[in-house]
């Protein structure tokens, strides 16, 4: 096969990955949507002045960035693979065992999407949790999605949006090959969470278990 033929079956692929999914766009830029809202007035309300809120950078440095990391995974991952699921999973097995390289990619472009938008609104008037009925907006518009009711063959992603995920595709690879150990350290965090939640118990540094004991002091 000649490099240009390799060049349209990869070309090909992407759309093929991209087209199953398009389904998701609304709920999931909708998710992204709220939940970036959320992440943002969280940090807004935060008394620390130290934690700043991360920047897209962060965010893209995946992995390497571990507190970062687990902020995407369990903000914008969650809406790409399902909040069940990802309770259920995350605390069992490894990330990459059931979030797809695209899954993670499709997560990195809704955020790349609006995050531009959302660093710049008045956070309070978008995002009020006491009024439920200003919390819906727009979800559509975005860097890449802008010109959707233009882009109807790529479900609502203009051409840029569709070549950054490609690119995406690949920062996540590359991030998963050279950052293997955070899979494991993550999963031993999930479970221990779990286990704190459900029976009081708590996971050692070593990965054993223990059981957290409440002793009233009469």
């Amino acid at each position: 096969m000649t490099s240009r033929e390799n060049s349209w079956v990869s070309r090909c692929s992407v759309v093929l990955v991209v087209s199953q999914q398009i389904a998701l766009l609304t709920p999931c830029l909708q998710s992204s949507s709220t939940n970036m809202a959320a992440l943002r007035y969280k940090y807004e309300k935060n008394e620390d002045s130290s934690t700043s809120f991360p920047t897209l950078e962060d965010f893209l440095s995946l992995r390497t960035k571990p507190e970062i990391m687990k902020i995407f995974a369990g903000t914008f991952l969650s809406c790409v693979v399902g909040r069940v699921a990802f309770r259920r999973k995350s605390a069992n097995v490894e990330l990459q065992e059931f979030v797809t390289k695209t899954d993670e990619a499709f997560a990195l472009l809704c955020i790349e999407n609006i995050y531009d938008r959302f660093v710049k609104i008045d956070i309070n008037t978008w995002y009020a949790p006491h009024q439920e009925g200003k919390r819906k907006r727009n979800c559509k518009s975005g860097k890449y999605t802008e010109d959707a009711h233009k882009a109807h063959r790529y479900g609502g992603w203009n051409q840029k949006g569709m070549s950054r995920f490609n690119e995406l595709c690949k920062i996540v690879e590359l991030d998963r090959d050279a950052n293997k150990e955070w899979e494991e350290k993550y999963k031993r965090e999930r479970y221990g969470a779990k286990m704190k939640e459900r029976y009081g118990m708590h996971t050692n540094a070593d990965g054993t278990s223990g059981v957290t004991v409440v002793v009233d002091d009469l």
